[in-house]
């Protein structure tokens, strides 16, 4: 527990828990706000030719492909493996509840990529004053934002499976 002055201490478990919980939802409200508040800075950038509103699109649908293919594999391997180690875990909660993450996230990196195809056909701009395209490609920005971090919490996840499974145990 660290105290630091507090009139309760916190425990450092619980802060890190509640950390990975709701990291990726208020980096999200982070992304979809500065997108909001840095719009005409961001269409400066881009009307400048200081960065390629194409590639940066290409960039986040190349990410999101691999993401989707990842993720489909570790949902697959999740799936059928037959080891002792996974076969003993199959019928907890933890393991549903894992299982129902990966593929909601699936779905949302799926998601990402379906939005991004007509992002890369007619590379839009956030524009000089906050429009229907500028709150658009916030709500974008924040879906991959969003996506990134529960990727991030399933790769964490999948490691600690893989780290026991070879542990033997």
């Amino acid at each position: 527990m660290i105290g630091y002055g507090l009139a309760r201490p916190i425990q450092v478990g619980a802060a890190v828990g509640w950390t990975r919980r709701f990291i990726g939802g208020l980096s999200a409200i982070i992304a979809f706000a500065a997108c909001i508040g840095f719009h005409r800075e961001l269409t400066v950038q881009f009307e400048s030719g200081a960065w390629n509103v194409s590639n940066f699109y290409s960039a986040v649908f190349g990410w999101a492909s691999i993401q989707t293919g990842f993720l489909f594999a570790v949902y697959v391997y999740l799936a059928t493996k037959t080891s002792p180690f996974m076969e003993s875990v199959k019928e907890t909660e933890a393991y549903r509840s894992m299982m129902a993450f990966t593929r909601a996230t699936l779905w949302l990196v799926i998601s990402v990529v379906l939005a991004t195809v007509p992002l890369l056909v007619a590379t839009p701009l956030p524009g000089d004053s906050i429009s229907i395209v500028t709150v658009l490609i916030a709500l974008w920005c924040g879906l991959v934002v969003y996506t990134f971090f529960r990727f991030l919490r399933i790769i964490r996840a999948f490691v600690a499976i893989e780290s026991v499974r070879r542990q033997g145990k």
